[in-house]
């Protein structure tokens, strides 16, 4: 049941966001013995490419309820960056307007950043 309820989120997941270097993983709680799915997405970032202005953004995603993690691959004119979260907690979405929404060390009133799978 639950196998097939994974693969049904996978199927999702792809379906609506396209194919991406998407990990699913399954573990249970153990304050409440449910369980939680975990997700790890690798993200294309457009316009961060100072040192600086990925700090920024690291920072506020990893403040995000629900991210386990967020760390940079990549850095250049696209930067990749991998965020891994609790997808029950925080959605793709979310995760995209506080990386879209950061400003630059330049102009923190710059919302220069586009975001994409």
């Amino acid at each position: 049941m639950i196998d097939s309820t994974i693969k049904a989120f996978s199927f999702v997941l792809i379906f609506f966001f396209g194919w991406s270097q998407a990990t699913i993983c399954q573990t249970a709680s153990a304050d409440n013995n449910s369980e939680t799915t975990i997700v790890k997405h690798q993200l294309k970032v457009r316009g961060a490419s100072c040192k600086t202005d990925l700090g920024m953004i690291v920072s506020k995603v990893k403040k995000l309820e629900g991210v386990k993690a967020c760390e940079i691959v990549k850095r250049g004119a696209i930067s990749t960056l991998q965020v891994e979260y609790h997808s029950r907690r925080v959605d793709f979405q979310k995760i995209k307007a506080a990386i879209e929404s950061t400003g630059t060390c330049e102009d923190p009133d710059a919302r220069r950043y586009k975001v994409k799978l």
